[in-house]
């Protein structure tokens, strides 16, 4: 692949003309990850993983705290008030209030999923959650968990095959059915293209 003519790709397409130096350091490290995991992965799951990654940092192409709070204060307090105020219905159970809010590039959420995590990668979790946050780490949480559908239990080669071509249900790979089918599909056309 040719970095430079990748870069300056997306950052016509996606980027409005502008990536920052957090945005490409990020960047280069997911790439990294898949080149080190899965030397030569589909660019369609490499665009796929770069599209979700871009919806669940809000651009930022970086790991993040759930509704890109600075702390954990602020991420309890705005769930929290979310909650109360009925915006969270699908929620069943507040998993934020003993710190299990979601973290990283993909907004793992859930004790067990941290569990999970835990147990696949081998990094200790359950005793520093905020190892999500770390961006070689959260690379690899991302790539693993979206080839092994350790999200949901649909993974990437239940969309993109030999016979398979889905990117418009792949959001599923990471949060279900959200509403956002037609933006990642889009998104990850893009970054296909760029690739």
């Amino acid at each position: 692949m040719n970095r430079k003519l990748f870069f300056d790709n997306i950052r016509k397409s996606i980027f409005n003309g502008k990536l920052s130096v957090p945005q490409v350091s990020n960047i280069e490290i997911i790439l990294d990850t898949w080149e080190r995991l899965l030397k030569n992965a589909d660019y369609r799951w490499i665009a796929n993983s770069l599209a979700q990654i871009y919806h669940e940092t809000g651009s930022r192409m970086e790991p993040v705290r759930e509704t890109f709070a600075k702390s954990d204060s602020v991420v309890k307090s705005r769930l929290e008030r979310a909650w109360i105020t009925g915006q969270l219905s699908w929620v069943k159970e507040p998993y934020w209030r003993d710190g299990w809010y979601g973290r990283g590039y993909i907004q793992v959420t859930h004790k067990e999923n941290y569990r999970k995590m835990q147990t696949r990668t081998g990094y200790l979790f359950l005793e520093k959650p905020d190892l999500m946050l770390e961006p070689a780490i959260s690379a690899e949480v991302a790539v693993i968990g979206m080839c092994e559908g350790l999200f949901t239990g649909k993974k990437l080669s239940d969309y993109f095959s030999e016979s398979t071509d889905l990117p418009e249900d792949s959001r599923r790979i990471i949060n279900g059915k959200d509403g956002n089918d037609k933006r990642i599909a889009n998104l990850h056309n893009r970054f296909l293209q760029a690739l």
